[in-house]
């Protein structure tokens, strides 16, 4: 009598940021048609009970990472910047981030509010919590809301449209190029 013998790996349960962070690797290396159960099961080795666990569905999952993406590439590090005391430090450090931070996963989810409402209304979300930011920083230095405004719709299609333009320019080549232009219009 042969004795077959199992085993069974001891695998920890995945938490939800696990699997949203695995949601932006896909986007920034295969793009959002990867962004599908069965291919983040697969990356995480998990079943998609699993993903269940966590979600109800894939718009669910969609909604998620969206609020995951608003959180952590708009809210916090607008606190973040927010320890500096002065318009123009908490403007410089936002822009420190802003070109240290990989630009890709935004380039691919800007691209996928093309075809998807839902993801169009977080971009729309997240543009104007930017340009509003940007607004009320420009206001507290003195600029008039008409100034204030129209720079700052200015700086941040600037900054898309190079982002989009040239993909692959270096982060320190595209902080060159839009600081050198962001120097001549900053009311700071």
């Amino acid at each position: 009598m042969y004795t077959i013998t199992y085993r069974i790996e001891n695998m920890e349960r995945l938490d939800k940021n696990s699997w949203l962070l695995e949601g932006f690797k896909t986007l920034d290396a295969e793009g959002f048609s990867r962004i599908t159960i069965d291919n983040l099961c697969e990356k995480q080795k998990r079943s998609k009970g699993s993903f269940y666990y966590h979600f109800k569905n894939i718009d669910g999952y969609i909604e998620e990472l969206m609020k995951y993406w608003v959180q952590e590439y708009t809210v916090t590090p607008i606190k973040t910047a927010e320890i500096n005391k002065t318009p123009a430090l908490i403007y410089k450090a936002l822009a420190d981030m802003v070109f240290k931070s990989p630009y890709k996963v935004e380039r691919v989810i800007r691209a996928w509010g093309y075809s998807n409402p839902v993801i169009r209304e977080y971009v729309n979300k997240v543009d104007k919590i930017r340009i509003d930011y940007m607004v009320a920083l420009k206001k507290e230095a003195g600029s008039d809301e008409k100034t204030a405004y129209n720079s700052a719709v200015l700086e941040f299609a600037i900054l898309i449209g190079i982002q989009q333009l040239y993909p692959d320019m270096p982060e320190k080549e595209l902080a060159k190029v839009y600081q050198m232009y962001t120097s001549k219009i900053q009311h700071f």
